[in-house]
């Protein structure tokens, strides 16, 4: 069966690789030229002082823009309230100056929040797309209080945001008897862009007024349309700047003492103080034109935020966030369609190994020796990310406590080989409708001696790769995405075991026909690869489908993150919506979907139909409805390595009602019911409600039952 099945995904594959190829050459699009236009205009004096009020001489010449239209409440009218956006600019950095005019100044909202956080306020919104690739951008939003929010949009998606992006920038805004007031400035060492004498830069402003739900903008994408970077504007009129190509130096040294009380005095690593010290060097540097390389010797993450504390039940692994600075700046560049072929959070993880005794003293972390990184767009449309790293060989010592006529014992362990790991990742774009095509090599080698404790651990050597595509036509109304994937690992038998007993495809199940544990293996080596074309913009029909599958062997654990390998899923889902506002609502949206698993041995393992719901009415209040059926299947992972076990057939129903998000007093209350054909059930009931009594307050309650 399963050669039967692979025979058939390899033909599958041949025609999933050459049919976008061909497409592409025939895909048209429509007509995405005619832009809006806002000029830079250089500042000829003393560059704007940043204070709000836009009364310097500078902005007395700078060109604004006003022609905005609304997305709500009502699509594509005049605003009730004029906003006016202008852009200057020096040698060293971008300035924006934005006049928001109210015939309600006092209900402009200018709510105190931490940064990052524009909770309910009014704001301006600054969209910039400087490589002008028509589908990554940078935004920067500032409120009517000051409060400064910045993301980055890695796809040609508005919603779709990377928030770990986190650049040096200012903003000030002051309220006034006409509405409000604001200026940024954005200094070019902030933002990457192609080294050219004349930049044309995509741009787009957002207005969002909360007391009425205005939301205004200078290119309004209608809602029955895709698209974000690839609909910008153009901003024009910059001249004679240059992307950073300094050199940063680094170097370090920290030290740090802890003591504590009431320590074990039987402990020999622990007397109640602890004393450390390390020196290291970060290196920041450009490259010609559009390339940054980063590099470190020894990094310090010791003033980065501590992951949250877990107890972790399930067979899987958890995956905690990225938040270290190294790896986060430039990460968008290593995404890929499918699978996470690359997860930073391998390399400097705690060590794999452990040791045992009375007490005992192992490392934290495996501390990384060295890494470098090279990230940029290159003026053809590919974008690079490559990625090395060393880390260092761990040791953990136990000691064991002697008797009152012996000495204890102690014992000094290797938990953790030396590594190295490689990734590297190009994507290239093309064509009229900003389609991508991608490649993507990781690679990990450990120094394992044959035959060591470690050895029966890990793997000595792991490489994948990944080809993919995202394929669009007619200016994004059309997606064919889809890629193809393969794994290789090799190392001693009883480390390819543990790959074969792993949760994500227990070998050892004793009705699995398919496969087979293999105690003498020394290498497995497997593919996976997905196709999806679906229709994504339209006044009322939407529609998808998707195919893809994950070998058996499919391995990817040892420098990227995959769950669940012999798998096989279809799915395919219908949309109706409408987005003109009709007697009593706003919009509202009907879909269907069916979705599929089976593993390579023919066992179905999900099978589920859903129906969602969702309307906005006239005052902004939402509703949404969920209703699912879940066929009867097997599960090949609930006994954890045994027999299949039959999984019931449920039914699950879930509503939630909620206010208008900008009001004053926001709630929201759900429900949700689940019963299964075994009298299984689970009920549940949730609220949520806030309450704002002054600009620096926020008071919330979220009962649950």
């Amino acid at each position: 069966m399963i050669d039967r099945t692979a025979r058939k995904f390899r033909r599958q594959t041949v025609f999933f690789i050459l049919f976008p190829l061909a497409a592409l050459a025939l895909a048209g699009d429509n007509d995405l030229t005619a832009r809006k236009e806002v000029r830079a205009v250089p500042v000829a004096g003393n560059s704007p002082r940043l204070d709000g009020f836009l009364d310097d001489e500078a902005w007395q010449e700078a060109r604004f823009v006003s022609d905005f239209l609304q997305k709500d409440p009502i699509e594509g009218a005049t605003p009730e309230n004029r906003t006016e956006v202008a852009i200057l600019y020096d040698e060293r950095a971008l300035y924006v100056g934005a006049r928001m005019f109210s015939d309600q100044p006092r209900e402009v909202r200018a709510q105190v929040s931490r940064r990052d956080n524009n909770g309910n306020s009014d704001r301006i919104i600054v969209s910039l797309d400087t490589y002008c690739d028509r589908r990554t951008a940078y935004t920067f939003v500032v409120t009517a209080a000051g409060v400064r929010v910045d993301y980055y949009h890695s796809t040609d998606e508005e919603f779709n945001r990377d928030h770990s992006y986190n650049p040096v920038w200012d903003a000030q805004a002051h309220t006034s008897a006409d509405g409000w007031t604001a200026e940024m400035r954005i200094p070019f060492s902030q933002l990457r862009f192609a080294n050219k004498a004349e930049q044309i830069w995509g741009i787009n402003f957002n207005r969002f007024i909360p007391n009425n739900n205005e939301d205004l903008y200078w290119v309004m994408i209608a809602k029955n349309e895709t698209g974000w970077a690839s609909r910008f504007g153009n901003l024009t009129g910059i001249s004679n700047v240059h992307s950073s190509r300094r050199i940063e130096l680094l170097p370090y040294e920290t030290s740090s003492a802890t003591f504590t009380s009431g320590t074990d005095p039987d402990d020999p690593f622990n007397d109640g103080s602890e004393l450390t010290s390390r020196v290291g060097l970060d290196l920041k540097m450009g490259l010609g034109s559009n390339l940054t390389l980063d590099a470190t010797i020894n990094p310090d993450f010791g003033q980065v935020e501590a992951d949250p504390a877990e107890v972790n039940l399930t067979a899987y692994e958890t995956f905690f966030d990225e938040k270290r600075p190294f790896f986060i700046e430039g990460s968008q560049l290593f995404d890929t369609i499918g699978p996470e072929f690359f997860y930073s959070r391998r390399i400097g993880a705690p060590p794999h190994g452990s040791i045992v005794g009375d007490f005992t003293d192992v490392p934290d972390n495996t501390t990384i020796i060295s890494a470098a990184k090279l990230t940029g767009r290159l003026n053809s449309g590919l974008s690079i990310g490559a990625l090395a790293a060393v880390t260092g060989r761990e040791h953990a010592r136990s000691f064991f406590a002697g008797t009152d006529s012996t000495d204890g014992r102690r014992l000094k362990q290797e938990v953790e080989p030396l590594g190295g790991y490689g990734v590297l990742r190009l994507q290239q774009e093309l064509g009229p409708s900003f389609s991508t095509v991608g490649l993507m090599l990781t690679g990990t080698r450990r120094d394992l001696s044959t035959g060591s404790t470690l050895a029966a651990l890990l793997n000595r050597q792991a490489y994948s790769g990944n080809a993919d595509w995202n394929l669009r036509f007619q200016g994004g109304k059309y997606v064919l995405q889809g890629f193809m994937g393969f794994s290789y690992i090799d190392g001693d038998p009883p480390a390819i075991v543990r790959s074969q007993r792993s949760s994500a495809r227990y070998f050892q199940r004793p009705d699995a026909g398919h496969v087979r544990l293999d105690s003498a293996r020394t290498a497995f080596a497997g593919y996976a690869g997905s196709i999806s074309f679906g229709k994504k913009s339209g006044r009322h029909w939407l529609w998808g489908a998707d195919f893809g599958a994950h070998s058996p062997n499919f391995e990817l654990n040892d420098i990227g993150i995959l769950s669940t390998a012999d798998i096989m899923s279809t799915s395919a889902y219908l949309t109706y919506r409408e987005n003109t506002p009709g007697a009593i609502y706003r919009n509202y949206q009907v879909q269907t979907l069916v979705a599929n698993d089976w593993n390579f041995g023919g066992n179905r393992t999900f099978t589920i139909f859903d129906f969602n719901t969702s309307v906005t009415w006239k005052n902004f209040w939402r509703h949404d409805f969920h209703f699912h059926y879940k066929l009867p299947a097997v599960s090949d992972d609930l006994t954890r390595g045994g027999s299949l076990m039959g999984t019931p057939a449920d039914w699950h129903l879930a509503t939630e009602l909620a206010s208008n998000f900008a009001a004053r007093i926001p709630w929201e209350a759900d429900l949700s019911y689940i019963r299964d054909e075994f009298g299984g059930w689970s009920f549940e009931a949730s609220g949520d409600v806030s309450f704002k009594p002054g600009a620096r307050w926020e008071l919330s309650l979220g009962p649950g039952y």
